[in-house]
């Protein structure tokens, strides 16, 4: 769910291709906010099961294992959102050759080059900024789990690395001309180590029994409160903040109700999405550019939600596909 979550994030219902009327813009931001979650409890998940793993091995082992998997999908990655990027299948469509896809992969370098400071922290494509941050989270939380902090202190670690991501981000204090957001635009790194060492000090608390509906209604409606007021106080219509106070809390009571329902879901083709996540993940950029000229083409509501499950549904098979072929299964699990 986290997944199509993200995967509606990046499609951007209602705000791509609709005209651009108050209604439709609302009801895009509100898909925005909702779907705002995903990222952070993957973060979330992601050191939960760590703690795990770290709990009973070597923390330097785990972290060599799980980092040198994180590198080399990284690594591919780079190479093929760098090479597959925008709408490069009208490109090759209209060059009548697959020129396009070189002239991407040569502006790689170049790009490094020229914005290192982006190219540090999401290399090729935006959403890679999720592996080189995870990278960076696991790295610390290894550290502190080698060097014995006690749970409590990562807890307050995690708070003030949440702090200073909201300091650069939604709550960013204006400098001039500038913010510190613009100032520090990628603020991965803080979200990441945020969630990753809260995951951690999660692992050992039981598990509280209450309803999804209960456990995740009072922070959802948090977020959307401090959305509301955020969007008033800058003199804006209602509009989504991806990382807020209330984010945390809802991401904590999201992974409280799915330790809660561990076989929530069987029997639908959800578990089967959940266990290919990173591929498609990593997968759904290059099909949205893909897709992109179609997309244009249709002017529907039902199309713009749609839409996200197509994406879905061709990121799925690709990804089924390279599973098959143990040459390429390493790159996408």
């Amino acid at each position: 769910m986290a997944l199509i979550a993200v995967v509606a994030i990046h499609t951007e219902p209602f705000h791509r291709s609709r005209p651009a009327s108050a209604s439709w813009q609302l009801a895009g931001h509100v898909i925005q906010q909702c779907a705002s979650f995903a990222v952070p409890f993957f973060f979330l998940a992601a050191g939960f099961l760590l703690s795990e793993r770290m709990g009973s091995h070597a923390p330097g082992a785990v972290w060599q294992r799980y980092v040198r998997r994180l590198a080399l999908l990284l690594g591919a990655w780079t190479l093929v959102n760098g090479c597959f990027q925008g709408n490069w299948l009208f490109h090759v469509w209209q060059a009548g050759s697959v020129k396009p896809l070189l002239w991407n992969a040569l502006a790689i370098p170049s790009f490094a080059v020229h914005r290192p400071d982006l190219f540090l922290f999401r290399t090729s494509a935006t959403p890679l900024w999720f592996l080189v941050s995870l990278i960076w989270a696991v790295s610390v939380l290894a550290l502190l789990v080698r060097l014995g902090l006690a749970r409590a202190w990562m807890a307050a670690i995690a708070a003030l690395s949440y702090l200073a991501a909201l300091a650069m981000g939604a709550y960013a204090v204006p400098i001039g001309s500038a913010t510190t957001a613009q100032l520090l635009e990628h603020r991965g790194p803080f979200i990441a180590t945020a969630f990753v060492l809260a995951g951690h000090a999660l692992a050992r608390s039981p598990p509280r029994r209450m309803g999804a509906v209960a456990a995740l209604g009072l922070p959802l409606a948090l977020m959307f409160v401090e959305t509301t007021l955020l969007s008033a106080l800058h003199g804006e219509a209602f509009r989504e903040r991806p990382y807020l106070l209330a984010t945390l809390p809802l991401s904590v009571a999201v992974l409280a109700v799915a330790r809660q329902r561990p076989n929530f879901g069987a029997g639908t083709p959800l578990p089967a999405l959940g266990r290919m996540s990173m591929g498609i993940y990593l997968m759904h950029i290059p099909v949205i550019g893909a897709l992109t000229p179609a997309r244009l083409a249709v002017d529907s509501a039902a199309w713009e939600l749609g839409f996200v499950a197509w994406v879905m549904v061709i990121s799925g098979v690709l990804v089924r596909g390279a599973l098959k072929a143990p040459v390429l299964r390493r790159f996408v699990v």
